[in-house]
């Protein structure tokens, strides 16, 4: 039973996003009040560079089994908005932040 509990502790992250993806015990990641109200369950942010590894992306996490409503900037920003503005909008629009962090994501920071 130690042995158990151990492991649970130790692989805790894991084990709830397992649970989390598989419609397990959704109740150990609820949400919280203030996320209810959001527009989007996620803003989405990455280098211009990495554009052919975002539509799969954005394919896979919108009409995966879990379906997540995705801010990113190529249909959800306004033409001739300022582009920290944006940024700012979209994260308070927005349940978490997604960083695709590649190699062209840290050169360009």
């Amino acid at each position: 039973m130690i042995l158990i509990i151990n492991l649970m502790l130790y692989f805790k992250q894991s084990l709830l996003i397992w649970f989390y993806e598989h419609d397990v015990c959704l109740s150990l990641a609820v949400q919280r009040e203030l996320d209810e109200r959001k527009k989007f369950d996620a803003f989405l942010s990455f280098s211009h560079k990495d554009d052919d590894l975002i539509e799969e992306f954005v394919e896979r996490l919108e009409n995966g089994r879990q379906k997540f409503r995705l801010c990113f900037y190529l249909r959800d920003w306004l033409v001739g908005e300022s582009i920290p503005e944006c940024i700012s909008q979209s994260v308070k629009d927005s349940r978490r932040i997604i960083i695709l962090m590649t190699n062209h994501f840290l050169k360009f920071t």
